[in-house]
């Protein structure tokens, strides 16, 4: 979480797989305040997210965006992040 003194201001579930043959996170979820985004925060979350896998011997982080969130795409874009899969779905 992030909190100012006006209180929270962004909020990340990350999964960290440590077992896994090759250990990974995955950002399930950042959510940064609507009047809050533009002003470095998520990049601050996102770096702080890197920083904690590094020190897990992670070495790769994941996370999925919606086709239509460009906005977000173009985010994780400036922090490092690349397309390296593409998920489908199916609705039952």
């Amino acid at each position: 979480v992030t909190e100012t003194d006006d209180g929270l201001v962004a909020l990340a579930l990350v999964t960290f797989a440590t077992d896994a043959p090759i250990p990974f996170a995955t950002v399930e979820d950042l959510i940064v305040a609507p009047s809050e985004r533009a002003k470095g925060i998520g990049t601050t979350v996102i770096e702080w997210i890197a920083a904690e896998a590094r020190e897990r011997r992670i070495r790769r982080l994941f996370l999925e965006s919606g086709v239509h969130n460009e906005r977000a795409h173009h985010f994780f874009e400036r922090s490092g992040f690349e397309i390296c899969s593409v998920v489908m779905m199916r609705s039952l």
